[in-house]
């Protein structure tokens, strides 16, 4: 995917656009169609910038969210929690 479709700041993340589902049951798919590392390699990846993604987020509300901070709204806090649980990470 092109790294045009994610906003500015955050386009180092455009290898893991494929994370980027609008609905539960395709991230599942996605997820369970993953191996450990690739698991392991997205969380690891948005994980390190979460101190950068949360406080972005912030500053839209429900209705007035772009695609592209919706693909990365998706990409990570969507996908976050199930994640953890596959790989069994504990994070403060």
């Amino acid at each position: 995917m092109d790294e045009q479709l994610l906003p500015d700041g955050f386009r180092d993340l455009a290898p893991h656009l494929d994370w980027a589902l609008a609905t539960e049951s395709e991230r599942c798919a996605r997820r369970q169609a993953s191996t450990y590392a690739e698991l392991h390699d997205f969380y690891r990846s948005m994980l390190e910038r979460m101190p950068q993604i949360l406080p972005y987020l912030d500053q839209f509300s429900d209705d007035t969210v772009p695609p592209d901070v919706e693909r990365l709204f998706f990409g990570y806090i969507r996908n976050r929690q199930r994640v953890q649980r596959d790989l069994k990470l504990s994070v403060p």
